[in-house]
């Protein structure tokens, strides 16, 4: 009787702690309340060594100027990005947890798999970097983009993805098809290396990826570039047209890298952090550095980094039948 009663207790004690740990995750943060007093963590939703990873260790030395408190870094890949987004939409929102996302291929992945979170309802900070897609092909292959566009026109051509079915490449790749009225024979890759290789090699015919992924091969007489897939030249590739240059406008879609912060992020503490990220991307260091890793520095603060979620949305919702066609294939 006597241990059974114990038991008792012990479960009663613990069911009290697991309450009040749920009530006080959702009291309302404390009104002037000193922010931030504590280490800021910020989610890289892919693993260490890519493209995320490098972008936001080249912005946290100037972050870390502008915050009283530490910056870390917690990598959480898997599921294309969504598994971190989903451990973002479920932080508490005091401002501690962070992400680094990339979009469009965080809301392709939203849409696609219907996972827990919601890129929309989460808070946009600040957007600091974009870059532009860019089609190659084979040096021995097609020398422009017209002469492109009218193979294409005749039959599919086999065209590489630089990161999978559901990318941005892909994205990207069917906004021009249906601009242009037109389908390709999708070859989805892993990264850009595989996809470049395989183009090296006429194992494909064209390849979508950035421009700094495909500009050693350009550089070394191995591949062309037919177009910028946006409206702003790349300084990676100088002298490939864009494709507002060569009077085409079927939808473009260049990536996105911004910081998010969880839904209902309180304002006061989002103002601190838009504040902080502006500094950091407006340093003349920082700049110098994105310029040579061939970013296209943008300034975007809130509403303007909340239009462009926006208007992703509204492109991938266009062509959202013939991606979910390909969820199988991944």
């Amino acid at each position: 009787m006597q241990t059974s009663t114990r038991g008792k207790n012990i479960l009663g004690l613990a069911i009290f702690a697991i309450c009040i740990a749920c009530f006080t995750y959702n009291l309302p943060l404390a009104q002037g309340a000193s922010y931030p007093d504590e280490t800021i963590k910020v989610i890289v939703p892919a693993g260490a060594g890519g493209g995320l990873d490098r972008e936001i260790r080249g912005i946290l030395p100037f972050l870390k100027k502008h915050l009283p408190v530490p910056v870390i870094i917690e990598y959480m890949p898997g599921a294309a990005q969504r598994r971190g987004h989903n451990s973002l939409y479920k932080s508490r929102p005091d401002g501690y947890t962070l992400i680094i996302t990339s979009l469009p291929g965080s809301v392709v992945g939203e849409l696609m798999f219907k996972p827990e979170h919601k890129i929309y309802e989460c808070t946009p900070l600040y957007a600091w970097a974009s870059m532009n897609n860019t089609l190659y092909t084979h040096v021995d292959s097609w020398k422009s983009f017209d002469e492109f566009v009218e193979v294409a026109r005749s039959r599919k051509i086999a065209l590489g993805l630089g990161s999978g079915l559901g990318g941005t490449p892909h994205l990207q790749g069917l906004l021009l098809a249906d601009g242009l009225g037109f389908d390709f024979k999708w070859v989805p890759f892993k990264s850009a290396a595989p996809a470049l290789s395989a183009l090296v090699g006429k194992h494909v015919e064209a390849v979508i990826c950035t421009g700094k992924a495909g500009r050693p091969l350009v550089e070394a007489g191995k591949l062309r570039g037919l177009v910028v897939l946006g409206d702003t030249p790349d300084a990676a590739l100088p002298g490939v047209p864009t494709r507002k240059k060569l009077g085409y406008k079927f939808a473009v879609q260049p990536l996105l890298r911004g910081i998010l912060g969880p839904p209902n992020l309180p304002k006061d503490r989002a103002k601190i952090l838009e504040d902080a990220l502006e500094k950091a991307a407006k340093d003349p260091e920082f700049q110098e550095w994105a310029n040579k890793m061939g970013l296209l520095l943008v300034d975007y603060h809130p509403k303007e980094f909340a239009e462009a979620i926006d208007t992703i949305y509204k492109d991938v919702g266009k062509i959202l039948d013939r991606l979910e066609k390909t969820k199988k294939k991944e």
